[in-house]
């Protein structure tokens, strides 16, 4: 699967909607501390666990990490491929 947007709401830091846009190519995120990088990386943790999950991958076992992960202890989030 090639991943071309990913697009997370009320996930970790991320309580409105984030779509990033992934183009071909090295795609590199920078930015000061505070502003999501690592969730963003935890993001794809999600989508490549969710997806090994019909797979038989063993990522998929890290979904558990997260399901207490909504923004502001909410009870649900999104994360999403696209």
């Amino acid at each position: 699967m090639l991943l071309r947007r990913i697009r997370a709401a009320g996930f970790l830091s991320f309580g409105e909607n984030m779509e990033l846009a992934v183009e071909p190519g090295l795609t590199v995120v920078t930015g000061p501390n505070g502003v999501g990088k690592s969730n963003l990386g935890r993001c794809l943790e999600v989508c490549r666990a969710a997806i090994g999950r019909s797979a038989d991958d063993p990522a998929a076992e890290r979904l558990d990490l997260y399901k207490d992960s909504g923004y502001q202890g909410r009870s649900s989030f999104e994360v999403r491929p696209i």
